[in-house]
This record gives structure tokens, C-alpha cells and sequence, in this order.
């Protein structure tokens, strides 16, 4: 995902993301509006920032009110030539939201949405236990999020 030189943008493109970061679902008039350009340039303005991937617009699910009422995030400790096969097993996985493989105390972080507790224990005897690679779990609950998805560009 990484670039090797930042993406160039100008003023115009910095705000058409920065209002998108506050609501996604703006309209292209109304972006226009705000950038003072035509809506046929706003357009194609936004086509180039999805085209370049600078910015996704996408809708996100609310997994407590899918039942998914765990939110957990696990450190996991592995093998080191196993962690691209563990990591593609792992994100093949619906409940799991993001694999993230890490230098420091684990090598690979990831993070999930649970049923209960018994689908979570499930999950780390089953299937996480089932890997020999796999040679520590921590796992944390989330109690409370303070931050999520900053937005780069709105405040």
C-alpha cells in the first residue's frame, strides 16, 4: 500500500477528501459547491482520487448490531516463515477485520469481532490452536474505543 514519493494534490483535491472524510455520501453538487468548481469538474476530480487510490468510498457495517459483540484484538506470536501463510488463512475470515503484521513484542496483530465468548473460544482452540506455528496468543479485550479511522484531512 505504500508509495515510494506522496501523491501529489492540490487544495482543491485536499478538500473534495477532507469533505468526503466528514460525510461520504455528499453529493457532487454540494462538493462542487464547497471546492468552487463545476460539478463536472468535482467529477472527474473524484474519479482521479479513487482511480490514483487516495481515497475509497465505502460503507462499514455495524457488527454490534450484526451480533457480533466482542471486539478483540489479538497479538499473536509465529513462526517466522509461516506468518504470509497464517496471515492469508486469517483474513480469509469475515469476523476478522484487519491481519497486520508488526516488528516489537508480537509479529502479527489482528482484529476481530466475535458472537460471544464462546465463538472467540472457539476460534483461538479450533482454529488459531490448530496452527504449530502459532507459538503465543494474547488476546485483549476492547472495553471502550476512544478513536477509530482518523481522518487524515478533517478535524
Amino acid at each position: 500500500m505504500g508509495r515510494d514519493t506522496p501523491a501529489q494534490v492540490d487544495d482543491i483535491d485536499t478538500l473534495l477528501m477532507s469533505e468526503l472524510e466528514k460525510d461520504g455520501r455528499l453529493p457532487i453538487a454540494d462538493l462542487a459547491r464547497k471546492a468552487g468548481i463545476t460539478r463536472t469538474t468535482a467529477r472527474k476530480r473524484l474519479a482521479a482520487l479513487i482511480d490514483n487510490e487516495l481515497i475509497s468510498i465505502v460503507g462499514w457495517s455495524n457488527p454490534f448490531a450484526l451480533g457480533y459483540n466482542l471486539n478483540v484484538i489479538m497479538g499473536l506470536s509465529v513462526q517466522h516463515k509461516y506468518i504470509d501463510d497464517i496471515a492469508s488463512e486469517l483474513k480469509a475470515r469475515s469476523f476478522v477485520q484487519s491481519v497486520i503484521v508488526t516488528t516489537g513484542r508480537f509479529d502479527m496483530m489482528v482484529w476481530a469481532f466475535f458472537r460471544d465468548q464462546q465463538h472467540l473460544g472457539e476460534f483461538l482452540k479450533r482454529d488459531l490452536g490448530s496452527y504449530d506455528a502459532i507459538t503465543d496468543i494474547d488476546t485483549m479485550m476492547i472495553l471502550e474505543v476512544e478513536k477509530a479511522f482518523t481522518k487524515l484531512l478533517s478535524s
